[in-house]
């Protein structure tokens, strides 16, 4: 049974990323070798990148296996699916689910914080959440530098990232291949409901330092949320 509180959000969310979409499609050409779909869920994104770009492959990462289910029921010949997290080192890590799935992370759920609290209401009013719909469950991470050697891949076209809060920690582990990585779509929450250990202006100078620029931002509907988009000065204008 499909959840409405999902089927809502990802329509809303969707919404936004039609505004994203559109202006990457401005700075870039339609054809594209390689593009990394990091935090892919049931495969939205996707969806956008094939529809407004020309791409030979897309590497689509999620630990959530029913949501590659979803994907590959689609049967999109060029979209490869990778069912590991990514972060800065390798390593396996323990994390909670819950039945509202586009908002499961990999970093510990600040419970204090304001946006916890009314999720949680919100969550008790539709009659499908269940109280104890919490699990535990477990993940293999690796690096995104590791992949890219093993795979011989020479450079990323696009590198979007969805990680619920651990979005820094996956840019730190491209360690040189981020030079050869053209333009980074990411989201990042000003809220305080997850403990990442970062904020806004440790991505930023980060990537400043590797000589990205912030070209473009756009704010998720009804949330603190942003979604960025940096190009790297060594490949586009």
């Amino acid at each position: 049974m499909k959840n409405p509180l999902e089927i809502v959000t990802i329509y809303i969310d969707n919404l936004g990323q039609k505004k994203n979409f559109k202006f990457l499609r401005e700075i870039l050409n339609n054809e594209l070798n390689c593009v990394f779909d990091i935090g892919c869920h049931k495969g939205e994104t996707i969806t956008f990148f094939n529809k407004f770009f020309k791409i030979k492959k897309i590497f689509a990462f999620d630990i959530n296996e029913n949501s590659l289910k979803t994907i590959q029921k689609k049967k999109m010949e060029n979209v490869i699916l990778i069912n590991k997290g990514l972060s800065d080192k390798k390593k396996k890590i323990q994390y909670k689910t819950n039945f509202f799935s586009p908002s499961n992370s990999l970093c510990e759920e600040n419970l204090d914080s304001s946006h916890s609290k009314f999720k949680k209401k919100i969550l008790k009013f539709f009659f499908f959440y269940k109280k104890n719909a919490t699990s535990l469950c477990s993940a293999d991470l690796i690096t995104l530098d590791s992949f890219i050697k093993e795979n011989k891949l020479t450079s990323i076209d696009i590198l979007k990232i969805d990680a619920e809060g651990y979005e820094f920690k996956i840019l730190k582990g491209l360690k040189n291949n981020i030079h050869e990585t053209k333009v980074i779509l990411f989201e990042h929450h000003y809220d305080n409901s997850l403990i990442k250990n970062y904020k806004f202006s440790d991505i930023n100078k980060f990537l400043k330092k590797n000589n990205f620029k912030k070209v473009y931002k756009n704010k998720m509907f009804f949330r603190k949320i942003f979604e960025y988009v940096y190009i790297n000065r060594l490949h586009l204008k």
